[in-house]
């Protein structure tokens, strides 16, 4: 799906003639804060956007510190080690750290049974400021996984086997 940039969810139902707002059950907030963006004048009525990268806290950014301590971010200050001791392509590569937070058959609870915990994963600060488990599941997370109607086009689209 290279060069689509609505989520899996919305291309899938937009493909099937379906509506997404009445299928996912988007009540009347789901438009809220674009139009008040838009009236504001945050964010201009239509947009380009680029696809999404896949980046977040130990999976393509790192926060060091002004003591040369490296954590995955500055939300999540769990020490992976010091760039005055180590490379910070070394620690970012081998830390036990940043290598749990890049295996997503790690996550636990809802995050480890979802089937975008490859392209989403949860908030692992959020997690581990809730729970003291950086690989717990997302406290505030409200999908519940498995209950998208289509899950053999979505585990096309995420290029997952069905089922898994």
């Amino acid at each position: 799906m290279k060069g689509d940039v609505s989520p899996p969810q919305r291309h899938i139902l937009q493909a099937r003639g379906a509506d997404h707002v009445e299928t996912l059950g988007l009540g009347p907030l789901y438009h809220a804060p674009r139009r008040r963006a838009v009236h504001s004048g945050l964010v201009r009525a239509t947009r380009t956007r680029r696809p999404p990268i896949d980046v977040s806290a130990g999976r393509g950014l790192v926060f060091v510190s002004h003591t040369g301590q490296v954590s995955p971010s500055g939300f999540l200050p769990l020490p992976a080690g010091s760039v005055r001791v180590h490379p910070l392509t070394e620690i970012y590569r081998t830390s036990p750290v940043f290598t749990a937070l890049r295996d997503p058959g790690l996550l636990a609870g809802r995050c480890g049974a979802c089937e975008f915990r490859t392209v989403c994963g949860g908030s692992r600060s959020r997690a581990f400021a809730t729970s003291g488990d950086v690989l717990a599941e997302e406290p505030w997370c409200s999908y519940v996984p498995g209950s998208f109607p289509h899950q053999d086009d979505l585990a096309g689209y995420l290029g997952a086997a069905p089922g898994a």
